[in-house]
């Protein structure tokens, strides 16, 4: 038995992803190997994850219920240094405090004789460190240096923190900021290969150029979404973060008169339909309301739905201003104004979807798929075995 070790950042996108990863390199990798694989996942979020990861996985899980193993003792790792929504200079100084013991720790564990996970069905799995062969990741936290280690993100997270120190619009600590930037830099200092989605967090800049020397450019790091034809009401949705403390940011959404849909009900619309994301594409949806994150950006825009977003606030991890700024420059949907009517900004950012279609047509051409997952696993194995077979 093998096994894929997933790597992730805070929120539902970035762990959902790396599944979606290991799936595929599991898919493109069985033949060349006589061993069955499992995907071991930071068990962060507790049981609010597995259910997600269920509704998301559940008919590959009802078949195969030890595909995906999940590992307590390392979510707890995790959560000690992930974004939680707080104000960011708190989550630095946090961070400046625990991130070199909780690297420690996980190292140390990795290199075990032997770990306890659990699968989907809360049953124990016994596995050894050493048959870990290969990490994924998506905008990672923390560095493990497993040898095959291979990079995803909506932008470095080494380029945020330069970019936060020198922006003057952002009001966040900068001497705080400088002291993670070592730890930024190490976070992503080891991977084989490191694959940058289009568009992606920097791309309001005007000659972008790579930050890595094995930087790999891809379409959108996710699969395309398919056309949902439930028959529901008509109405709009509501796409809550997974981070924690975010929850705040949603109240807005009790003011817009339409019938909400939303992945997670909060305090302020009792009585919002909980339904998946995969409703987004259905025609009754009529426009998408959420904090502009890229896994959100690129599902509405491939949806062809207007997105409205809610603008970067002071505080918040700095990604979201240079989202921001990527989604102004390139029409991706318009910020949620409350002294605007719902409808204008509706059919404001409406009137942009003929141009975001032709902008990811564009990149579908120039990668020949939307699809960034299929693109960088066939670019992960090729690499990847070129590379134990050269050992």
């Amino acid at each position: 038995m093998k096994y894929i070790f997933t790597n992730f950042g805070s929120g539902n996108g970035p762990y959902i992803r790396t599944i979606d990863m290991g799936i595929e390199l599991i898919n493109l990798l069985k033949d060349k190997f006589n061993e069955d694989f499992s995907i071991i996942v930071p068990l962060v979020y507790g049981n609010r994850q597995k259910r997600i990861i269920n509704e998301e996985f559940g008919e590959i899980l009802e078949k195969q219920p030890d595909l995906i193993l999940f590992d307590e003792y390392l979510g707890q790792q995790f959560k000690r240094i992930l974004f939680d929504g707080r104000n960011y200079d708190i989550i630095m100084q946090e961070l400046i405090s625990s991130y070199d013991k909780v690297e420690k720790n996980i190292k140390e564990y990795l290199a075990k004789q032997e770990l306890l996970l659990k699968n989907i069905r809360e049953k124990p799995i016994k596995i050894k460190g050493k048959d870990i062969i290969l990490e994924v990741s998506r905008n990672p936290n923390v560095a493990t240096n497993l040898k095959y280690s291979y990079y995803t993100s909506i932008g470095y997270f080494e380029k945020i923190i330069r970019q936060s120190i020198e922006n003057p619009n952002l009001k966040l600590n900068k001497k705080l900021l400088k002291k993670i930037l070592p730890i930024a830099e190490k976070i992503e200092s080891y991977q084989q290969l490191y694959f940058q989605p289009e568009p992606n967090c920097f791309s309001y800049e005007k000659d972008y150029s790579s930050f890595k020397d094995k930087e790999i450019k891809c379409p959108p790091l996710f699969h395309p979404p398919k056309e949902n034809k439930t028959d529901i009401t008509e109405g709009f949705y509501v796409l809550v973060s997974g981070i924690p403390f975010l929850k705040r940011l949603y109240h807005y959404a009790k003011k817009i008169n339409y019938k909400i849909y939303t992945n997670q009900i909060l305090e302020d619309f009792k009585e919002a339909q909980r339904e998946r994301p995969i409703i987004i594409t259905n025609k009754n949806i009529k426009f998408i309301f959420a904090r502009p994150a890229w896994n959100t950006i690129w599902l509405t825009n491939l949806s062809k739905k207007p997105l409205i977003f809610l603008d970067y606030e002071q505080g918040d991890f700095p990604e979201i201003y240079f989202n921001v700024l990527s989604i102004n420059k390139h029409k991706l949907g318009v910020v949620f104004k409350e002294d605007l009517s719902i409808e204008k900004i509706v059919e404001q950012s409406k009137s942009h979807i003929p141009e975001i279609t032709q902008f990811y047509k564009k990149i579908g051409q120039k990668y020949g798929t939307l699809d960034g997952i299929k693109f960088s696993c066939k670019l992960i194995v090729k690499d990847f075995l070129k590379k134990i077979d050269s050992n």
